[in-house]
């Protein structure tokens, strides 16, 4: 867009957020345009949006950091009064690790807010930059409702609260009838390969679980669709029980859904290395990156932990990637993706 006007109007639409970084800007005092980032002090106090939502995602982040700490100190507390030292190495490495994905960020938001208030007061507007069409259209497409993923997650709760209305005695007989081991797999008792992925051990391996398969199962449907999806989070979580089965000592048992969110973990690496020259720059990251970091977490806090099958994490994760590398997301997505390299070679050419 190109603007022109008196130079106090302009900088009041400035302000009000109604002129974009890369618009150019004409006044009636000067012919060259020039952009919003330059205009002068101008003595304006009032906070920019992105100001506004900074500040609101610190308040809300400080206040689920709280609940979380909370919650982990009460876990503690009960853990030392009932004498389980095993527990509270638990809680401890999950605090660790609940600390590096909401704690650290405390620490660069109030950076990054004393960075947009210097700027305000000096003039100068930073808007956050503007993203294609097509970088819209993808991640609107990632953004609908996973309905098969929500369902799932409310199957898999439903089952956890079954499991444990009768107490930790008839849970410990589920477990010993329907969780994954090598000699009731090898003696034809297949179920134990699907079963298990319903079941977890208590409420944080039921809450973490559910976290990651409503954040990757969100992606992972909405890319490649519902059926396929499906396939992914069930073929994937037998390839993890296999692995448990093959790799873990005779005796051992194995439940939980992780898994199969490892092969959605391992279905986004071989979307995103497979697409990685058309897919939007702010998606990425999302796509390769930190999947490497999550894997990477995983696995350190697998070799720290022995209560953590990471036999079955690796399994999942590598059926993810071996089932996905053929497969080609949704028509919609490939139309998306498709026209964001067109859209590449056309600003390339």
């Amino acid at each position: 867009m190109r603007a022109t006007g008196n130079f106090a109007d302009l900088i009041e639409l400035a302000r009000a957020g109604k002129i974009r970084w890369d618009d150019q800007i004409e006044t009636d005092a000067a012919a060259d345009p020039f952009s919003p980032h330059a205009l002068p002090p101008v003595g304006v106090h009032v906070p920019t949006r992105e100001e506004l939502r900074t500040i609101r995602n610190h308040r809300a982040l400080i206040v689920f950091d709280s609940l979380l700490a909370a919650t982990f100190l009460i876990l503690s507390l009960y853990c030392g009064a009932t004498g389980d030292p095993g527990g509270i190495r638990i809680i401890l490495f999950l605090s660790i690790f609940s600390f590096a994905l909401f704690g650290l960020p405390l620490f660069y938001i109030p950076k990054k807010r004393r960075f947009l208030e210097r700027a305000r007061l000096q003039g100068v507007f930073r808007p956050v930059p503007r993203i294609s069409p097509g970088d819209r259209q993808f991640v609107d497409e990632l953004s609908r409702r996973p309905v098969l993923t929500i369902a799932l997650i409310v199957a898999i709760v439903a089952t956890f609260v079954v499991t444990f209305f009768g107490g930790d005695e008839r849970f410990s007989r589920i477990v010993l009838a329907w969780g994954a081991s090598r000699d009731p797999i090898d003696a034809g008792q297949w179920w134990r390969l699907v079963a298990p992925m319903f079941l977890h051990f208590n409420a944080v391996h039921l809450f973490l679980n559910s976290m990651a398969l409503y954040s990757l199962g969100r992606m992972i449907e909405n890319i490649f669709g519902r059926f396929r999806f499906f396939l992914i989070f069930f073929i994937g979580g037998i390839a993890g029980f296999l692995a448990s089965a093959t790799f873990n000592e005779s005796g051992r048992y194995s439940i939980g859904a992780s898994g199969a969110v490892f092969a959605l973990i391992g279905a986004c690496l071989g979307f995103g290395w497979k697409h990685r020259n058309v897919l939007p720059p702010i998606m990425r990251n999302q796509f390769l990156g930190q999947m490497l970091i999550w894997i990477g977490i995983n696995v350190a806090l697998g070799l720290s932990l022995p209560i953590i099958d990471n036999y079955c994490h690796l399994g999942g994760l590598f059926a993810g990637i071996v089932f996905v590398l053929p497969l080609s997301p949704t028509p919609r997505i490939v139309e998306i993706l498709q026209e964001e390299h067109l859209s590449k070679e056309g600003g390339a050419g």
